[in-house]
């Protein structure tokens, strides 16, 4: 049987400023198993761990603006939290943060920036990222070897480069 003191103390030292039971209570909050689901409340909790920069609170923050979880969907909000939870080591971080840059959803397509952070996820010990490390390296040695050898223009292409946020 579950315990509803559990999570009366874990909501106490949330809003005491507690960022373990921040994160906690607002994956809760988002499960809505042992408490009543509640987006906003969940997405409110995130935030408060994120403004002291925790890591997976920033992550979770960012997945919550992705998605139109709890809140509006920003895409430009979910990038710079996913980079600042990438920037600080967590894995799920980088890997939506590489993601964010290989697909082009913060508006420019960035392989070499994408690529970077994906060698990141393999030195933390996500070996499926390899997969993505060495499609880059593809993709990123093609469209060098295209660009020293003159083409006509059609008008149509991807911009491959460093994104400016």
């Amino acid at each position: 049987m579950f315990d509803f003191g559990k999570i009366e103390r874990l909501k106490s030292r949330a809003d005491s400023g507690d960022v373990k039971s921040q994160i906690e209570i607002g994956k809760e909050y988002l499960k809505g198993q042992n408490i009543q689901a509640s987006f906003t409340k969940a997405f409110a909790y995130f935030s408060m761990a994120a403004r002291k920069n925790e890591p997976e609170a920033l992550f979770l923050l960012a997945e919550c603006q992705d998605n139109g979880t709890g809140t509006d969907v920003n895409p430009s909000h979910a990038f710079m939290n996913y980079q600042k939870s990438a920037n600080l080591g967590y894995l799920r971080g980088i890997l939506a943060f590489a993601n964010f840059l290989e697909a082009g959803r913060s508006g420019v397509v960035d392989f070499p920036k994408a690529l970077k952070y994906y060698q990141m996820a393999v030195k933390l010990g996500h070996a499926p990222a390899k997969e993505q490390v060495v499609k880059l390296e593809r993709l990123i040695q093609s469209s060098n070897s295209q660009t020293s050898q003159p083409q006509a223009n059609t008008g149509i292409g991807v911009q491959i480069g460093r994104a400016h946020v």
